[in-house]
């Protein structure tokens, strides 16, 4: 393989993007790569050190690809193809790694920059897409206003999707415009998704994912046997042995099974995976809020109602959080506490809400409107129904019965036949929106992030 010696020179600006010149930045640390002293650095909290470490090892690997794979490509493209991917995957490595680093050094703007700058480093289609991934990650990582729309947006840069192999790019795409996929093409992406994993809680969370889809499309039986398979082979009395992530989506997918079933014991069976979680002490403040909030949601299904609130409060102690304070106005109707319940949802800024989280919520408030007979919040709730348009056929065919059945309760004169008429029929399709993929984590999986949103910020 020809290669070519790289030397840039001592008044130039550095290679890592830092903005300093080469000679006061990366040039006396320029050596062999040192990624363990980087983490290392970062572990002890040593971010400032970890930051230099790591742009100095950015700097040494873009010696190499300037040495050896562009000399390469210009000779001859294919025979480059192979190492180019090497460098691609290493170079996105380590720009990510440089991410956290200076997010703790608080100078996260200059990692946006970074990204600027390096854009056309590689002139090939898999670079331009690690860039647009990482963009997107920033969006995600600093909890952007209007978070879906910019990802969304951002993804329509992405290039040649058919022929995408990386797994995180394709994990981040299915999150965002699966309501915009036909079944098949979401059952297709799920295998290309699976085919490219290898972290045992991914290849659960995918195929959970896959047996829902089959549920919502009316397939029950196909659904239970993809997810009773999935789950095969975990065992519920050596929880120690599974990682984190891998944790939190059994819990969830017991938690589905459950629902899907009708059996009161996964729900139980899910409330201990979740506690055995609580117990091992190893969560953020965010992680012990989704996973009490998960709790919440177990007892919730099996109709004991103080505990399911008494989790979700724990949860709202820990993150405020509009889909707790949707699911505690649950428990709180079936104690008759009504007027608590339009509180909690009264306290929501709805116009920040998912879609899926909008449906909820008007769904939810037009139980508590009618418990209450508050004739201006099942308006309301009516409105909101009207503005929101489900990405499944079912739920966009129940949301007009449910409007019309609202129209006529309050049209009618025999209220309470038809105050159990359209309850009854929200219960209903409220058991099914929580079994949409995209809820709780199943279906979007951003993994690096979601993990240091669970892991213990010390």
């Amino acid at each position: 393989m020809n290669s070519k010696k790289f030397k840039i020179e001592r008044n130039q600006s550095c290679l890592c993007g830092s903005g300093f010149k080469f000679k006061k930045c990366c040039g006396p640390e320029l050596k062999d790569p040192d990624y363990e002293g980087a983490y290392k650095a970062y572990k002890e909290e040593r971010y400032n050190d970890a930051l230099k470490i790591g742009r100095a090892n950015l700097s040494k690997y873009l010696t190499w690809y300037y040495e050896h794979t562009l000399p390469l490509l210009e000779e001859d493209s294919r025979k480059a193809d192979f190492l180019l991917n090497v460098d691609i995957e290493a170079l996105s490595d380590l720009i990510d790694f440089l991410m956290f680093c200076y997010d703790k050094t608080e100078q996260f703007d200059k990692y946006v920059q970074l990204l600027d700058k390096f854009e056309k480093l590689i002139d090939d289609y898999r670079w331009r897409n690690k860039i647009i991934y990482q963009r997107a990650i920033c969006v995600l990582y600093k909890h952007d206003e209007d978070e879906e729309k910019k990802i969304i947006e951002l993804l329509k840069g992405l290039e040649k999707i058919d022929k995408i192999e990386d797994k995180e790019i394709l994990q981040l795409f299915f999150s965002y415009n699966s309501n915009n996929l036909g079944f098949q093409e979401k059952m297709n992406f799920i295998e290309r998704i699976l085919k490219n994993e290898t972290k045992p809680g991914v290849i659960l969370q995918y195929k959970v994912v896959r047996g829902l889809e089959l549920f919502l499309i009316g397939d029950r039986e196909g659904a239970l046997l993809e997810i009773k398979e999935a789950v095969k082979h975990y065992d519920m009395n050596l929880l120690e042995k599974y990682e984190q992530f891998e944790l939190y989506i059994l819990g969830n997918t017991i938690y589905y099974l459950g629902q899907i079933a009708e059996n009161q014991k996964l729900f139980e069976d899910a409330i201990n995976i979740f506690k055995f979680k609580i117990e091992k002490n190893d969560l953020s403040n965010e992680g012990k809020a989704e996973i009490y909030k998960c709790i919440g949601r177990s007892y919730d299904s099996i109709h004991r109602w103080k505990d399911a609130i008494d989790s979700y409060l724990r949860s709202l102690d820990y993150e405020e959080n509009a889909t707790t304070k949707i699911y505690i106005a649950r428990p709180l109707l079936a104690l008759g506490q009504s007027s608590r319940a339009l509180d909690y949802l009264n306290s929501i800024d709805y116009s920040k809400l998912r879609i899926d989280e909008k449906f909820d919520h008007s769904l939810q408030l037009a139980k508590v409107a009618l418990e209450l007979n508050e004739q201006e919040y099942i308006n309301l709730a009516i409105e909101h129904l009207k503005g929101i348009c489900p990405s499944y056929p079912y739920f966009r065919k129940v949301k007009d019965e449910i409007i019309i059945q609202l129209l006529e309760y309050l049209n009618s004169k025999a209220k309470v036949k038809d105050k159990k008429k359209v309850s009854e029929k929200i219960n209903g399709i409220q058991k099914c929106l929580i079994l949409q993929p995209n809820i709780f984590g199943l279906g979007i999986n951003i993994n690096e992030v979601l993990d240091k949103l669970l892991k213990k910020k010390k």
